[in-house]
């Protein structure tokens, strides 16, 4: 079987220096298996744990779920070439 394998970044703090600029670096890999949208870190990707769901079930408006939908959509272009 061929398998395919990205790297993609999760729990990004926006608000620390040290992992905005490691993420910057790794987007610039090339492309070929590093998918570009981050999940940054915030309560309500937190909250996945206490919800047992994921984000979009329980706060399909807020920038985590829209983060996530936009991080599948990649995955899908990816996995068709």
């Amino acid at each position: 079987a061929n398998k395919k394998i990205f790297t993609f970044l999760s729990m990004v703090d926006k608000r620390k220096n040290m992992h905005m600029e490691i993420s910057k670096k790794i987007l610039k890999l090339p492309k070929k298996q590093i998918l570009q949208t981050p999940i940054y870190n915030s309560a309500v990707v937190e909250k996945m744990g206490e919800h047992l769901a994921p984000v979009e079930l329980f706060a399909p408006h807020s920038e985590s779920s829209k983060s996530y939908q936009s991080l599948w959509k990649e995955v899908e272009r990816k996995i068709k070439k």
